[in-house]
């Protein structure tokens, strides 16, 4: 239903903007349809909008489901180091998100570094998909070692960076 709304606003001649393809993504997203966020994303293309990091950010989401859908997360995050979309903290978090989910903590580790060199700013949010993707992983130690970085580098941390930092320290 959700891409055939998106062919009835053109066949309407309504025009799609990013507000109502972002919600066309989220609607993906919570339905748990990853392989249909890669239609709707493709198809934005068509409607003539510029597919910005938010768009591939919300459809990198979606590949967090139980399939773990990494390998098309990581696709997404290639397109942006490509150049076709500017990329910032939110994408390379969800890439690493959905390793995680997808068991793949060495691909998630070097999405981490990546972001380094980069530039890319790391939050809390980020540091807490990281250490939940090594506990997940078995890595509680490599967790932890997050946790103390986090705490160096001052940045303010949130619920679920404690919560990750606990469940590093129960393994």
């Amino acid at each position: 239903q959700t891409l055939q709304l998106l062919c009835d606003m053109r066949r309407i001649r309504v025009d799609a903007d990013r507000i109502s393809c972002t919600a066309l993504l989220s609607a993906c997203v919570h339905g748990g349809e990853w392989m249909l966020a890669f239609d709707v994303l493709h198809q934005i293309a068509d409607c003539r909008i510029e597919r910005d990091d938010t768009l591939y950010q919300t459809a990198m989401t979606a590949c967090r489901g139980p399939n773990g859908q990494w390998e098309w997360a990581l696709q997404l995050l290639r397109d942006i180091r490509d150049g076709r979309v500017d990329g910032c903290s939110k994408s390379y978090t969800s890439a690493i998100g959905a390793c995680e989910m997808g068991g793949q903590l060495d691909r998630a580790l070097q999405i981490f570094h990546d972001m380094g060199e980069a530039s890319l700013e790391k939050n809390a949010v980020t540091y807490a998909v990281v250490s939940s993707a090594c506990t997940r992983s078995g890595r509680w130690q490599q967790a932890l070692q997050f946790w103390r970085e986090l705490d160096e580098g001052r940045v303010e941390k949130d619920a679920m960076a404690y919560r990750n930092a606990v469940a590093a320290a129960l393994v």
